[in-house]
């Protein structure tokens, strides 16, 4: 791991927004100079930018243009750069330890910031608590207020009615999540066993409500995300597809009882036959009952208190819990 000031060293930062990339370097300065240029306040900023063994070039001269457009703000941008690959959590995680900030704001490499959005997270950010932000497509007009978890599948549904702030919501969006620091080490960061992509964010999420944090929207943080075409995503889902089949396979054994693990698992083969057995080895491989066990040794609530505590129902519109007990 090797780290590349773009802008020099500057005090301890309020703020540190974490930024994973693999791959899209060609989009990182325009998402660097919007956080710059849609500060309301001066706090003090750094960026981090983890580069996940990217095999584009970093573009230097363009991050430090951009920089010196905003050299007034006296903001830290540095790239920790990863020569092997960590995956979406594994960046995720890096870019957190990495960061000085007592408020950390995750985003993506491919998005673009609104006006005030610091001012927002500052005034809004407390402790135990978690912020899921407002995700705006600005080709469709889509907005995503957080998400909601699909069980037993372990899948997610963007919520796309407008939100109050402070609602309470399961799921926050990768693009646009803000924590302390001391709630991101409550929780224990993102679940490094996670691969490559899949999962990460509504584990980390179901996770971070299990122990006690409660996410709530922040609609007025607003980030405008660049999805992929549906070219575009046709082609890079199926390079990624057996690693997002061994994430969901294993989200939903942390956490599910038996009979809707077999209904996951069964449903996973028979949509994926060509990725679940590979899926299944890396599963077979990996720290899975290590890490089963550590939940259940830490979490305060089960799936069950999360299931009644949403009213979550299943595919056929029944309670997930029969008689859930509801534990506060």
């Amino acid at each position: 791991m090797t780290s590349l000031d773009v802008a020099p060293r500057v005090p301890a930062p309020t703020i540190s927004v974490v930024v994973p990339n693999h791959n899209s370097w060609r989009w990182i300065p325009g998402t660097v100079d919007s956080i710059l240029s849609t500060r309301q306040r001066r706090d003090g900023l750094e960026i981090v930018v983890v580069d996940d063994a990217s095999t584009e070039r970093v573009p230097l001269e363009q991050l430090r243009a951009v920089v010196d457009r905003h050299t007034d703000q006296g903001v830290q941008v540095r790239v920790v750069r990863s020569s092997q690959r960590l995956g979406v959590a594994g960046a995720r995680n890096q870019g957190c330890a990495s960061a000085r900030g007592e408020i950390i704001v995750m985003t993506d490499a491919h998005v673009h910031f609104e006006p005030g959005w610091d001012g927002v997270v500052i005034d809004r950010i407390a402790p135990a608590t978690i912020l899921a932000g407002t995700v705006r497509d600005p080709t469709s007009g889509f907005r995503g207020f957080g998400c909601t978890l699909v069980v037993p599948f372990m899948g997610t549904y963007w919520v796309r009615q407008p939100v109050a702030p402070g609602t309470p919501t399961q799921i926050a969006s990768s693009a646009a999540t803000v924590f302390l620091r001391e709630t991101f080490e409550r929780v224990g960061g993102y679940d490094a066993g996670m691969i490559i992509y899949g999962a990460a964010e509504p584990e980390f999420s179901l996770r971070a409500w299990l122990s006690g944090v409660r996410i709530e929207a922040c609609p007025d943080h607003v980030v405008r995300h660049r999805f992929k075409t549906a070219d575009q995503r046709r082609t890079w889902i199926q390079e990624v597809r057996t690693y997002h089949v061994h994430n969901n396979m294993r989200f939903g054994l942390l956490y599910l009882e038996r009979a809707m693990a077999l209904e996951m698992i069964r449903h996973l083969c028979q949509k994926f036959p060509s990725h679940a057995p590979r899926a299944l080895s890396l599963l077979a491989a990996g720290d899975l009952d290590r890490r089963r066990g550590v939940l259940e040794s830490r979490l305060t609530h089960d799936l069950a208190w999360f299931a009644d505590r949403f009213q979550l129902v299943d595919q056929i519109g029944e309670p997930l819990y029969e008689g859930a007990d509801r534990r506060n």
